[in-house]
């Protein structure tokens, strides 16, 4: 009974959450005010923290924040967790909801929000999200090659070693099974 009450929940929110979405333009996304309430901005930072460990341990929970903190984002504006919950959403929608196109739209905003934003400190995470899990089904892996590194290097420049390990990991991934040499 509590599982079929969880996937329920699920469905509502990603019903709901894909009506929000349906509103908005990529570009009308892309120019979202800023979060001004501190307390919704603490609890994208604690939802954030969370998705890391959600995504190993309870891929339920994991997809219901994510829902949340887009929702959040659309309704009360962007903050420095938006790109990456927009990347991740990207994922739901073309791994879950089967529409690459609306999941390439949502990993791009991702990676434009950021840079929008000047999230140099985000950059790492959002460019894994985006690639890893969504842009590699539309784009020629090779694509990906330069991004992973680049994540790679800024990631170690701003001191998130966890998203430069899976950037450089991915990049040494995409090397392999394109040919390129490892060195």
């Amino acid at each position: 009974m509590r599982t079929q009450n969880l996937k329920l929940s699920i469905l509502r929110n990603l019903i709901k959450t894909q009506r929000l979405l349906d509103k908005y333009s990529a570009e009308q996304l892309l120019e979202l005010p800023m979060m001004g309430d501190d307390t919704m901005t603490q609890s994208m930072r604690i939802m954030d923290n969370l998705l890391t460990y959600t995504y190993a341990t309870n891929l339920d929970l994991h997809v219901l924040l994510i829902m949340k903190m887009t929702r959040r984002s659309v309704k009360y504006g962007v903050c420095r967790y938006t790109p990456a919950v927009f990347g991740a959403y990207g994922n739901l929608a073309g791994g879950v909801l089967g529409d690459l196109k609306k999941g390439q739209l949502y990993a791009t905003v991702a990676l434009k929000l950021n840079r929008r934003l000047g999230l140099r400190d985000m950059e790492a995470r959002t460019t894994f999200i985006a690639y890893n899990f969504v842009l590699l089904w539309n784009d020629p892996l090779p694509q990906s090659f330069k991004p992973y590194l680049r994540g790679y290097q800024i990631g170690l420049e701003t001191g998130d070693l966890e998203n430069a390990m899976f950037c450089i990991t991915y990049h040494c991934d995409v090397a392999m099974h394109t040919g390129r040499r490892l060195s």
